[in-house]
């Protein structure tokens, strides 16, 4: 993540300080977004053709949630890079 590389260039304890929540809640979307497909691979169901339809409707719901929850985190995490 281009985050990580430009973090160095922000030695300021404050700055540093947002650029770890920052990371944080990065990770937590990007996790968020890669799950599914991670389990799906693990259980060699990535081709599978019901792959779309393997989560029940009431899941994505709580899943879309989720994932909208760990976004609002990331915009709510202050610019580290001013």
């Amino acid at each position: 993540m281009a985050a990580e590389f430009f973090g160095s260039l922000f030695d300021d304890k404050r700055w540093a300080r947002r650029h770890k929540k920052f990371l944080s809640a990065m990770e937590t979307l990007q996790d968020d977004f890669t799950t599914a497909p991670y389990v799906l691979e693990n259980h060699g169901l990535a081709e599978h053709p019901a792959r779309d339809t393997v989560v029940p409707h009431a899941d994505k719901q709580i899943l879309i949630e989720k994932a909208q929850a760990s976004l609002d985190d990331v915009l709510d995490t202050k610019r580290f890079w001013r």
